[in-house]
């Protein structure tokens, strides 16, 4: 009888803890987003799956590659391979969508706070080392925007 208190202790702390997780790795450079507050609160979200990321990820290279922003630039290419990426599903319009936030490296927080985990790293500026592609998966389409254009 004294392991059941001990068993729906350890069910419970272990149950509150996962659920507060925001995000899922996928590898050292990338985590999908599971809720973001600015986003959960105008869209509906989704968890997209690995075939959605690599749907994504196909659809924003090739937006990339035809972009006059990273002309000139040798590694454009490949630029996907070498930032840090957050992904988020979400419906807008009734179309699936994943944004794909792109950094080229991440934020240090004086306070200590991993924004890169907690939700969508948004900066104002930086060019085309910061930079994120809004793509209808529904439709097959991305919107490739550069921060600071």
């Amino acid at each position: 009888m004294t392991k059941t208190p001990i068993l729906i202790f350890f069910l419970t702390v272990f149950g509150f803890s996962c659920s507060n997780n925001n995000y899922t790795e996928v590898d050292d450079f990338s985590v999908i987003i599971i809720h973001d507050d600015d986003y959960s609160k105008h869209y509906k979200t989704y968890t997209p799956t690995p075939e959605d990321i690599s749907k994504g990820l196909e659809l924003l290279g090739n937006e990339i590659s035809m972009s006059k922003e990273f002309d000139g630039i040798s590694m454009s290419s490949d630029i996907l391979n070498h930032v840090y990426k957050q992904y988020l599903g979400y419906y807008e319009n009734g179309n699936r969508m994943i944004l794909i936030n792109c950094l080229c490296e991440l934020f240090e927080s004086p306070d200590g706070v991993d924004y890169f985990h907690q939700g969508l790293e948004m900066p104002d500026d930086g060019g085309i080392c910061y930079f994120r592609g809004y793509v209808d998966l529904t439709n097959g389409k991305c919107k490739l925007m550069v921060n600071g254009n």
